[in-house]
């Protein structure tokens, strides 16, 4: 048994120092060696080539812009903004008052009530399923129940 510990851990001491010593070898500005042919032949990675800016990939649509202040990673057209306000205008909720700056991505406080998004929203904009909303003053915004973070803001 004592053996065996022994060689246990001469093997992790010969390991460690010769990943030390290879790691002190490598300059900077060296590339690395070549790999052994075993790693030569296995497959490779899948990585998605590179998009320069502006460009897009082949079979994808631009996602729209969008229109009014902060929306967030939201990106909506107007249609679906003016859908959405609609939709959250048609049931009447208690506006919140809040103590913290409203912009995309601030905390709001945990004593603030918080309305579950309308089910037709989700039709709209099915990223926002599960999310809260809150009305503040003249704007709608949106909430992640999870952070309590704000996702976007709308004008309602």
């Amino acid at each position: 048994m004592k053996t065996l510990r022994l060689l246990s851990t001469t093997a992790a001491v010969l390991l460690l120092g010769a990943g030390a010593v290879s790691g002190q070898g490598m300059k900077n500005d060296e590339a690395p060696a070549r790999a052994p042919a075993a790693q030569q032949n296995a497959p490779a990675e899948k990585v998605a080539p590179a998009v320069k800016p502006g460009e897009q990939k082949a079979g994808t649509k631009k996602a729209p812009d969008t229109i009014g202040q902060a929306a967030g990673s939201a990106r909506l057209t107007t249609e679906q903004r003016t859908k959405i306000t609609t939709i959250i205008k048609q049931n009447k909720v208690e506006p919140a008052r809040l103590n913290v700056t409203v912009a995309v991505g601030t905390r709001v406080p945990d004593s603030v009530h918080f309305y579950p998004l309308p089910v037709e929203v989700f039709v709209i904009y099915p990223e926002w399923r599960g999310y809260d909303y809150i009305l503040v003053g003249d704007q709608i915004l949106v909430i992640d129940p999870r952070t309590h973070q704000i996702v976007a803001i709308l004008d309602a």
